[in-house]
């Protein structure tokens, strides 16, 4: 059966050395048709089963052409048998000599790879595009032809102004993501990650899954796969007023709250809890004060009297 699939690209899809481009490309044919998707699983298993393969050795394998074609070891009556190796042989030379040129390519098409390792707060990648790199963090840009991949590895915060069309994140632990104009913070090592939606829409991929991350959205990766919870947070504010509640629940959350009635702002009030979403929040605000809220431009939340 022909399932119109680019072997090429499917290959380095199972060695890991595909483009984001074309993990997307994989991505979408496997959900185009469950005959792809069984397809896909057939030779996902196939190849990762397939653990006793080693490269063979070319030069040990040259020494032995060589040595069985040398003319000193070979007896006179025995030469014309040796002849019939030489359209072998001319073969084998044009292969090494094609292997070389090919070798010889691929080091001048090399992609270039800028690292960025900053103690600065934020700096712009690039503009609309602000980063947040944490201790220890290193952001990685390569650059292959018209390609360009992100890799991280530790913790960062990514803040787009402004859409990044083709931007695409690989961190540690193998898995990739795409933004979708929106603010996330991203936690990176070999063996897991989580990432932290403030705002937009984040799509998530590895080999056999992909999950889309919506805003106050956590998603965790590991060896088991991945699995999304609320972002929640722990708060203990006694006795603050509405408007240092607004602040910093805003600021956790990062998203705008304000009174849309200036006699709001002063009234106090006591929130404390773990393990709190953004609506338990929203919630405990309007039951405790007798006030309702409404969603605003940019999702801002507005609390007003009843």
């Amino acid at each position: 059966m022909n399932y119109s699939v680019n072997t090429d690209v499917l290959i380095r899809y199972f060695s890991g050395l595909s483009s984001p481009e074309e993990a997307l490309y994989i991505d979408e044919w496997r959900r185009e048709d469950p005959d792809h998707e069984s397809y896909f699983q057939e030779l996902a298993a196939s190849w990762m089963a397939e653990q006793n393969y080693t490269a063979p050795d070319v030069e040990q394998l040259w020494k032995a052409f060589e040595h069985k074609t040398a003319a000193a070891s070979v007896p006179l009556k025995q030469r014309p048998k040796r002849l019939k190796w030489l359209p072998y042989a001319a073969l084998l030379v044009v292969a090494l000599g094609i292997g070389i040129w090919q070798y010889n390519q691929s080091v001048a098409d090399q992609p270039l790879v800028f690292t960025y390792s900053t103690d600065l707060n934020e700096f712009e990648l690039k503009e609309g595009l602000l980063v947040s790199l944490k201790p220890g963090a290193v952001l990685q840009r390569e650059i292959n032809g018209e390609d360009t991949l992100f890799s991280l590895s530790g913790n960062a915060l990514f803040n787009f102004k402004q859409e990044y069309p083709g931007f695409r994140l690989q961190l540690s632990s193998g898995i990739c993501l795409r933004d979708i104009g929106t603010e996330f913070f991203v936690e990176s090592t070999k063996e897991a990650a989580k990432i932290s939606v403030y705002k937009g829409v984040v799509e998530v991929w590895s080999l056999r899954d992909t999950i889309v991350v919506n805003k106050h959205e956590v998603l965790s990766y590991t060896a088991s796969g991945f699995s999304k919870s609320a972002l929640l947070g722990d708060f203990d504010y006694k006795d603050y007023s509405l408007q240092q509640v607004c602040e910093h629940i805003g600021a956790y959350f990062h998203t705008e709250l304000r009174t849309g009635d200036p006699a709001l702002a002063g009234r106090t009030l006591t929130l404390r809890g773990k393990d709190l979403s953004f609506k338990q929040v929203l919630d405990i605000i309007t039951e405790t004060l007798d006030i309702k809220y409404n969603s605003g431009a940019n999702d801002t939340i507005i609390f007003s009297s009843n």
